[in-house]
């Protein structure tokens, strides 16, 4: 199975109360975060992150940490938090930088930490995952974002994000030329 996610912020006290997340402190919201994860995702499966894995001082051992207690084949395309402790931790099997475009079961998808108005095959419907709005912005397009503050603390799988695009409408070129 493919899993994406985004904005775990592992350690990072004050998202408990910038997101108004239900956690009483770090520990508790770092436990809940792995135990959900771990309950979609299997050791085979893969998972994008799409930036913000971690915050914090100790980020080196930590990133390591948890990257070693969660289940499946961990990609990171990098956010802004994301520094090079967490990007050169053991434990991703590949790093993006910034933007990471593939293709999943015939449909292109193109993957940022940040929200775009428009991306690479836009008008010919491809999608776009994004986090970094912890769940403040409204999907555009065929665009949504991924973040766990959207999803119940826990990363979606594809056929999620198949089904929310589905509800979805797409922007087409006609739409721009009237």
């Amino acid at each position: 199975m493919i899993y994406v996610t985004s904005d775990l912020h592992f350690n990072h006290s004050n998202i408990i109360k910038y997101c108004n997340r239900p956690f009483i402190n770090t520990f508790e919201m770092n436990q809940k975060l792995i135990n959900n994860w771990n309950s979609v995702v299997q050791r085979g499966d893969s998972v994008f992150v799409l930036g913000d894995f971690m915050f914090g001082r100790k980020a080196e051992h930590d990133a390591d940490y948890f990257l070693s207690n969660l289940n499946g084949n961990k990609i990171l395309i990098t956010g802004n938090h994301d520094k090079k402790e967490v990007i050169n931790a053991r434990g991703w099997k590949e790093v993006h930088k910034t933007i990471y475009e593939t293709e999943i079961n015939g449909q292109y998808i193109v993957m940022c930490h940040y929200p775009m108005r428009s991306w690479n095959h836009f008008f010919r419907n491809s999608w776009h995952l994004f986090g970094h709005v912890h769940n403040k912005m409204e999907p555009y397009g065929l665009s949504f974002d991924v973040g766990v503050d959207s999803w119940n603390y826990m990363p979606i799988s594809f056929d999620q994000v198949k089904e929310k695009m589905n509800s979805l409408s797409a922007k087409n070129e006609q739409d721009y030329n009237k």
